[in-house]
């Protein structure tokens, strides 16, 4: 029996429905109370304070073992909760959040992801999924629980049901259900938002669901921490418990209706009785199993003291000696009847067939004995039938498989990225191998690809990502390759192009931003597509827009490095923008100013690169700074202080080409740095060492042409060098 009930609400059209859901074992009502009473029951605590809030609560059969009652498996109980939805005609207007606690959290995510594969066919599970813009979880076990473990250990005398069975950790359908919840969140991240809570305390048994697995990997804020074990994290001790707090301003953020709510009603609670079947014939049995496994259990102490029986183990081998002669039997039986001449290793094939059907049987496997049982009969088509039922289901099962590793070597890849680019390309595309439509690890490929001067693999893999995120209208992967295009287009000298392709990407990574002010890493976005742009039109000659360009994006990341000086990546985003509004305060002459950002620029990069020396980015951002600040002391005539800071440049840059002699980046970086060297050489008379410098950048970049003859940039650099050297030598 499934209930829903409406708990209060206010007069008029609601400003949003909020549904509790609990978890295993729970109570519509006292999972969210401590006390058997309306004081300390919040779900109406918020409906008082949120003005305009309609608040239900969902009741239904869950109970742990079947000992106290039966219940559905968990995809069969989302179905029947989301049933029990499309029933209720209060709930076809305004907005929907879920309050879930523990296993109630799953099942939302099934509902939701039901509501998704029905959208199509039902309009009202469509209209549903569009109205579903927030989710707190509360406790949720998303990859599962150690605890679940031991009832699924200790399964014959505890005897959990269907559904609790599916909360042991790691469980294939909880990850299944995980990683296509985030598929969807990311999906719908511009209307889709969520709150998470975790517990810090343990129960008498210990911590329920640990942090790890509380955390379901979802865009936005990070899950809060709640001092409350599994049970009171779902009971706030009062109005200014954390868990509260957080939710109610959470639900806050709903837009109000046109009209003022008015007249605030509270329902009684109707009592409730769920039904539960004494299932007395299954209790007597496993009763009676119990004590014929306490009798086993005896004679097999017996059996450490009495003799051998030999006649029983001969007894044994006498019947496996009959089942390896009768698979022997049918295996000549199916050959005699094919119909086309037997290929070579024929015989084998079918025996090892014929072994696998018998071990399938032997394991209960229905299908399997009725498959064995075809082919004694001669019956081929029919048993063909059922080897490909299994089939087809051991394939879904190894594409699960395949989804689980490549979301392990994605992880290797974020860690690698930390450090070695080369690594974590070498891990991206290892998690691509075994989930080729996987859109993060196609996007990083092509990144790292394009990094490293591979720019038609890059261009073939961001076409992938774009062609994909379009069929399954993913926003935010699109903006990436409509951004990554652009890249590979710069790459290639189309500068038309590429500033279109910018363009698209910053019109919908503005209106993403725009959407919602706080989300932080989508105003990170928005600054990146405007240092994408205005290098483009650097590249044209459009210096003042180009500065317009840069300092839109300075100013969003000034914001977001105040908001948080501790974020690193955040500190180096600002060194981004400092280093590009120079370049064009340079090529407007403002060489002052120029030298001023640069050196807001060294400022930055010294700190992050002394907090950690391995990290080879921020390593080369640094060499990058020296280079910039170099240039300027150029171009005001201060040589020896210029050539300190190539030197100081330069030091870096071989220590990086060294290190991943496959990075185009890094060796065109070295190249750079010889060049900028010669120059200097060449200002002080010094004709050999300036030759030398240019004779060693121009080795470089005559390899790195090879392996790109496309780039039109490196060809560029081949051309530059070559008429240096010629003008040098003459």
């Amino acid at each position: 029996m499934t209930i829903l009930i409406k708990l209060a609400a206010w007069a008029g059209k609601p400003r949003a429905s909020v549904i509790f859901v609990h978890g295993l074992g729970g109570h519509a009502y006292e999972t969210w109370r401590s006390k058997p009473d309306d004081d300390s029951f919040w779900p109406l605590w918020l409906a008082q304070e949120v003005e305009g809030l309609a608040v239900y609560t969902l009741g239904y059969a869950a109970p742990p073992s079947n000992w106290l009652g039966t219940a559905m498996p968990l995809q069969d109980r989302a179905r029947n909760l989301l049933e029990r939805l499309f029933s209720e005609s209060r709930l076809k207007d305004g907005p929907v959040t879920f309050v879930c606690h523990s296993l109630g959290g799953l099942l939302v995510k099934q509902i939701m992801l039901d509501l998704q594969l029905q959208k199509g066919s039902r309009p009202e599970a469509a209209d549903l999924l569009e109205r579903i813009t927030q989710v707190v979880f509360l406790a949720t076990p998303h990859t599962g629980s150690r605890h679940a473990n031991w009832l699924d250990r200790l399964r014959f005398f505890a005897w959990p049901t269907s559904i609790a069975r599916t909360l042991v950790a790691n469980d294939p359908t909880l990850r299944a259900i995980n990683v296509n919840y985030r598929g969807l969140a990311e999906e719908r991240r511009d209307t889709l938002r969520h709150r998470i809570f975790y517990e810090t305390q343990g129960t008498p048994i210990g911590v329920i669901v640990d942090e790890a697995s509380a955390d379901p990997g979802l865009p936005g804020f990070p899950p809060i921490p709640i001092d409350a074990d599994h049970i009171k994290i779902a009971k706030p001790a009062g109005r200014t418990a954390l868990q509260y707090l957080r939710t109610r301003d959470f639900l806050a953020e709903v837009p109000k209706p046109m009209e003022p709510a008015t007249g605030y009603l509270s329902y009684p609670l109707p009592k409730i009785e769920l039904e539960q079947p004494w299932n007395l014939i299954p209790k007597l049995i496993r009763i009676a199993a119990l004590l014929l496994v306490c009798a086993i259990a005896y004679k097999g102490v017996q059996a450490l003291i009495t003799p051998i029986d030999g006649a029983k183990i001969e007894q044994k081998l006498d019947e496996q000696n009959a089942q390896l002669k009768a698979q022997s039997d049918l295996i000549r039986q199916l050959l005699a009847q094919s119909a086309t001449k037997p290929l070579p290793g024929a015989e084998r094939a079918i025996g090892e067939a014929v072994a696998a059907a018998g071990k399938g049987a032997a394991e209960g496997d229905e299908r399997m004995k009725s498959a064995l049982k075809l082919l004694q009969e001669n019956k081929v088509a029919e048993a063909e039938q059922l080897f490909h039922a299994v089939a087809v289901d051991k394939e879904a099962r190894a594409k699960q498989n395949r989804q689980e590793a490549a979301s392990a070597y994605r992880n290797l890849g974020a860690i690698a990225g930390l450090r070695d680019p080369k690594r974590a390309l070498e891990a991206y595309t290892k998690a691509m191998e075994n989930d080729p439509e996987d859109l993060e690890s196609l996007i990083w490929v092509a990144s790292l690809e394009l990094e490293r001067g591979d720019v038609p693999k890059a261009e073939t893999h961001f076409q992938q990502v774009l062609k994909l995120a379009t069929s399954t209208n993913r926003e935010w992967y699109i903006e990436w390759a409509k951004i990554g295009i652009g890249d590979v287009l710069v790459a290639q000298g189309n500068l038309p192009d590429a500033l279109k392709a910018y363009r698209d990407g910053l019109a919908i990574r503005d209106r993403l931003a725009k959407s919602d002010p706080g989300h932080l890493g989508w105003q990170r976005d928005l600054s990146v597509s405007y240092d994408r742009i205005g290098d483009v039109l650097v590249a044209q000659g459009n210096l003042p827009e180009a500065l317009k360009a840069y300092r839109d994006g300075l100013a969003i990341r000034d914001r977001l490095a105040k908001s948080d000086p501790g974020h690193l990546g955040w500190q180096r985003d600002l060194t981004v923008s400092y280093d590009r509004i120079g370049d064009v305060l340079v090529a407007q002459g403002n060489l002052p100013e120029a030298l001023k950002a640069y050196r807001d620029d060294l400022a930055i990069s010294e700190r992050l690169a002394q907090s950690d020396p391995g990290h080879l980015g921020w390593q080369r951002d640094l060499s990058v700074s020296y280079d910039r600040i170099g240039d300027v002391l150029v171009a005001q005539g201060n040589l020896p202080e210029a050539l300190k800071a190539y030197r100081d440049g330069l030091g870096i840059s071989e220590r990086l080409a060294q290190s991943d002699p496959g990075n185009a980046g890094w060796q065109r970086d070295l190249a750079v740095s010889y060049a900028k060297l010669g120059a200097i050489y060449r200002k002080n008379k010094d004709k050999t060492k300036a030759l030398g410098m240019l004779q060693q950048g121009l080795a470089i970049m005559l390899r790195m042409t090879q392996l790109s003859p496309d780039n039109a940039q490196w060809k560029n650099d081949v051309v530059w060098f070559e008429r240096q050297i010629t003008e040098l030598k003459h």
